[in-house]
């Protein structure tokens, strides 16, 4: 269960393993992108300790703008100031009513509130109204409440001025008394204090943090006990007797009450309790771990999201879907933690190392990142690090996928992978990059356009990418979870489907050729992948591919070797040869009925005609067989095809005829094999820039 996985992430955490600043800023939102315009207007009101004392009023940011070197703006958030006057935000109903439990007076302003407080007094009031209530042992008489209010509507007045401009903001309420959560500090003030005091002279107002984690963790254990708490029962996970809450928890947006089925309490938040119990270190270590999730969630790369969104048997109609922006496509999240197998290493010391390389986890970026940070994306598919020390064979992995809009709990789970051992996961990514350098190499051998093979070079060197576009976006997590979990890999699927999308752009050609030859690479490099990745992995026959010699050794022996060794050992290697023989043909053919610039593209002029389908028939009877007829009709095509081509073109028949029921069986296996030899023969041979960049103006092994 995913809440047990939370809270076993979070205890380490709680149990000593951060200090306060540091669980603070994950147990509220001061360190969240989110916050950062909610902290470029912070309204400090320090409060006296009698209630007919003055009181003191102003107003800061904790927000620095800067300017990267790439022009760009960027804005830096003063943590340490920030984690003094901590809050979290709504997840879920309206965020401008008050909701849950405030563990110290310190409230969130959206603009409307923000705009009646420069409008009146009655603003501020409306605004503390139900807030004041949800704050524990924090009192405040009528008169007080009036000047506060007052005093508040004039420093709003004073910083916005009359601009209508948006904005957002926080408003703390300060009392520095020995029972308080600030006090007065030095002359200089240390790296978390609030502003200089207006109350007493040369002293700053200092948060005590200690005291407001305490207050903030009440609270949080408070929200649960909203919706049940039993007096004396029975913790669900750990199983500890006492006090026990619901495990309503705003941090874990996932199970709120309002979601109706399939839960046991249906929708009844008094039988919520009845559901999971959670003793209070439970309740707090669940917090503390959902924090943590949520700060690990990352966006799912958006190539993959539109691959998955994307048709895949039907190549024209993907071009035209993965056109589609970031905005037109659902969000698709990831998120990934690390927990050893044995509850040892959480406990005693072992709790504060593992504590700190889940902090490094959470505050590691891609610039930051050392060699000795194993760096997982290309497998997860969103921005993933594991430090050293958690990358060893005592700790597994669990991956989350998941859509919709967490705030709201509208959740819609996609993956959930557990027990992923982290080699495993890299010897995932070591695959990918070769893959990715392999097709690199046959991305300049078949000229594709410098900006797709940008593109797709990053693509290639995804294993999200490669298993959404092979097997379909319906069956990516299906097999991205046979991966991780160290399983064979089944080719038929992938060659089902490349060769789908080969034949609904066989219509285009000769204008499709380099999108054949883009999708020619993609079978070679993941039929090479999975051929590597199944090694000493027992495969189901029905998963089985064919074997095939390297296309290297193969085209070789099709197009320079001895001709009395020349066989094909199965269809694959029989439709490779069919395809380097075609392409070597439609070359001498292009040069035989060139007029001007521009000759004829023999698959196009000769074997699709009357927009025929490729098949392994049209292959044999009409584009093999038709070659001794149109030969003749050439005189130059007739010589050079009868001197080197004709030999080939009779042993490729003779083998068709011996392979013929396998060819029947393996239909997609031949036509997948033959694009892939159409596309790569004559690699070795430099093009003429001048001719056209489909065809080629030599003949055989260089001779012309």
């Amino acid at each position: 269960m995913l809440i047990e996985e939370l809270i076993r992430l979070g205890r380490p955490l709680v149990e000593g393993g951060l200090n306060e600043q540091e669980a603070l800023e994950i147990i509220t939102d001061v360190n969240d992108p989110r916050a950062r315009n909610f902290l470029r207007h912070v309204f400090v009101a320090e409060l006296p300790l009698e209630d007919d004392g003055e009181l003191g009023v102003w107003s800061l940011t904790l927000v620095t703008d800067l300017e990267t070197t790439e022009g760009e703006k960027a804005a830096r958030v003063d943590v340490d100031r920030a984690v003094g006057c901590p809050f979290s935000l709504p997840t879920g109903g309206n965020p401008l009513n008050p909701q849950g439990r405030y563990g110290i007076p310190v409230y969130p302003c959206w603009d409307p509130h923000l705009r009646k407080f420069r409008e009146s007094a009655d603003g501020v009031r409306a605004f503390l109204y139900g807030r004041l209530e949800r704050t524990p042992g924090l009192e405040l008489s009528e008169e007080l409440l009036i000047t506060l209010c007052c005093r508040i509507h004039e420093e709003a007045r004073r910083r916005f001025g009359d601009s209508d401009e948006k904005r957002l903001g926080v408003l703390v309420l300060v009392r520095c008394a020995p029972d308080g959560f600030y006090s007065y500090g030095c002359q200089s003030g240390s790296a978390t204090n609030l502003g200089k005091s207006q109350l007493k002279s040369a002293a700053f107002v200092e948060p005590k943090l200690p005291k407001i984690l305490d207050a903030v963790w009440a609270a949080r254990l408070e929200e649960g006990a909203e919706m049940g708490d039993c007096e004396a029962g029975v913790c669900t996970v750990t199983g500890a007797q006492g006090r026990v809450v619901s495990s309503y928890c705003k941090a874990w947006p996932w199970a709120f009450p309002t979601w109706t089925c399939p839960v046991p309490h249906g929708g009844d938040t008094g039988l919520l309790i009845e559901s999971v119990a959670l003793s209070a270190d439970a309740y707090r270590a669940l917090t503390m771990g959902a924090n943590v999730f949520s700060r690990l969630t990352k966006k799912l790369r958006h190539n993959i999201v539109s691959e998955v969104f994307s048709p895949t048997a039907d190549q024209p109609a993907r071009e035209i879907a993965q056109k589609r922006g970031a905005n037109d496509l659902a969000s698709i999240y990831g998120a990934a933690f690390v927990l050893p197998v044995e509850d040892r290493l959480l406990a005693g010391s072992l709790a504060r190392t593992f504590a700190r390389r889940t902090l490094r986890r959470i505050n590691l970026r891609p610039d930051g990142a050392t060699t000795a940070d194993r760096q997982l994306e290309v497998v997860t598919g969103f921005e993933c690090f594991v430090p050293e020390g958690l990358d060893g064979a005592d700790y597994r992995l669990t991956l989350v996928y998941f859509s919709g809009e967490p705030s709201r709990g509208d959740i819609h789970l996609r993956a959930y992978i557990q027990d992923v051992l982290p080699s495993v996961a890299a010897r995932l990514a070591d695959l990918a990059a070769d893959t990715a350098h392999m097709a690199s190499d046959l991305f300049l051998i078949v000229h594709l356009p410098e900006k797709r093979r940008e593109y797709l070079l990053r693509c290639y060197g995804s294993v999200p990418y490669l298993l959404a576009r092979g097997y379909g976006g319906s069956h990516l997590w299906a097999q991205l979870e046979r991966a991780l979990h160290g399983r064979q890999l089944g080719l038929r699927r992938i060659t089902a489907n490349c060769a789908a999308r080969m034949a609904s752009l066989v219509p285009g050609l000769p204008d499709s050729r380099f999108n054949l030859a883009e999708e020619a690479i993609y079978y070679l490099c993941w039929r090479d992948f999975i051929q590597k990745w199944n090694a000493g992995r027992t495969t189901a026959a029905e998963e089985e591919g064919m074997p095939m010699r390297p296309w290297r050794e193969l085209l070789h022996a099709v197009e320079k070797g001895p001709i009395e060794e020349l066989n094909y050992q199965n269809a694959a290697e029989l439709g490779f040869g069919c395809g380097a023989l075609v392409r070597q043909f439609s070359a001498l053919y292009w040069n035989a009925t060139k007029a001007g610039d521009e000759g004829k593209d023999y698959l196009k002029h000769r074997v699709l005609t009357f927009g025929a389908d490729l098949t392994p028939d049209v292959v044999w009877k009409s584009a093999l067989k038709q070659m001794f007829e149109v030969a003749k009709r050439y005189e130059d095509l007739r010589d050079r095809f009868e001197r080197f081509y004709q030999g080939r073109v009779g042993v490729t028949l003779t083998e068709f005829d011996r392979l013929q029921e396998q060819v029947r069986k393996n239909r997609d296996e031949f036509l997948t094999a033959f694009w892939a030899g159409y596309s790569l023969q004559g690699y070795d041979r430099p093009k003429n820039p001048k001719s056209d960049p489909g065809k080629k103006e030599t003949t055989n092994g260089g001779e012309s």
